[in-house]
């Protein structure tokens, strides 16, 4: 699964946007795990998760935004969560 692949064959319930919400999590620590391990920069706990968690905002601030700007969501999902 590639850093932005989100796969979601179930119901969009309660339970399940929470599971996918920290599928979602998980990719986007690994990815940025694996990015970081590159790097010579040394982060605290707090510094990583302020940058997990402005990872994950600035990716759907930008998916809402496009749906706002009345784009197909098709297109927004297929560019955005695949």
């Amino acid at each position: 699964m590639a850093c932005r692949d989100v796969s979601y064959p179930i119901s969009l319930s309660l339970e399940n946007v929470q599971t996918l919400i920290l599928l979602e999590l998980k990719s986007l620590r690994n990815c940025l795990g694996a990015a970081l391990k590159k790097s010579r920069v040394q982060l605290s706990d707090s510094q990583y998760g302020a940058l997990i968690s402005w990872a994950y905002n600035r990716r759907y601030n930008v998916l809402v935004k496009r749906l706002n700007t009345g784009e197909s969501s098709s297109k927004v999902a297929e560019e955005e969560l695949v």
